[in-house]
């Protein structure tokens, strides 16, 4: 990991992935979050945490749940419906987000109907 990139960005495309996929689901398709989504979140703690040790001030972070579609080669047809699986995993990144101590006061709400 590099903290002097990390600090420096202010976008991040988190897209859940492992070691051997690109894209792994959030969910197992009933709704439960996926084994592969709990190993992966680690990461994107460790990402936040670095980037609020940085100076910060004045600065703000934009955070994209990125989930590709089965059309992409992203997404296998027999996994969760990426959007579905894109609105869970903004609503997971949040909520760490907010654990770490991160400021929303300037963050817009999730939209849905935006697919």
């Amino acid at each position: 990991m590099r903290p002097d990139l990390i600090q420096l960005a202010n976008q991040f495309h988190f897209r859940p992935f492992n070691g051997q996929h690109c894209q792994v689901p959030v969910t197992d398709g009933r709704g439960r979050v996926s084994p592969e989504l709990e190993d992966w979140l680690p990461f994107a703690k460790k990402c936040l945490q670095v980037w609020l040790q940085g100076n910060q001030a004045g600065r703000e972070i934009y955070v994209v749940p990125e989930m590709g579609p089965a059309s992409s080669g992203y997404n296998l047809h027999q996994l969760p419906d990426s959007w579905s699986d894109a609105v869970k995993l903004r609503g997971i990144l949040d909520k760490l987000w907010k654990s770490l101590g991160g400021s929303n006061e300037n963050s817009a709400p999730a939209k849905d109907a935006h697919r």
